[in-house]
């Protein structure tokens, strides 16, 4: 999925730049963050693409129904770009009993 941002934050898309999600709102908590890995993510996953080139995909894993909320995707680097994408998605999680 290609993803845009305004072109003035273009030149500040570096090899830094990380893909994040926030729950609630903009500035809600953050539940995955590609720059970490392992428990230090509230929900598992990773990106798949290219962000460098606004081109990418999150796989998240093991969604917990207690997580269904809206979700707002970010991207952020080590200099000043903070971007934040509207409108958000919205989450929800099916379980399923296991079959016999």
């Amino acid at each position: 999925m290609n993803f845009h941002i305004p072109p003035e934050w273009d030149e500040y898309l570096e090899e830094t730049v990380k893909g994040i999600w926030k729950r609630g709102f903009k500035g809600g908590e953050t539940v995955f963050d590609s720059s970490v890995s392992g428990q230090e993510n509230q929900i598992q996953g990773h990106i798949t693409g290219d962000l460098l080139q606004k081109n990418c995909t999150t796989v998240l894993y093991y969604v917990k129904p207690e997580w269904v909320d809206h979700l707002f995707f970010r991207v952020e680097g080590l200099n000043s770009l903070r971007y934040s994408f509207d409108p958000p998605v919205y989450i929800t999680v099916k379980v399923q009993d296991k079959k016999k």
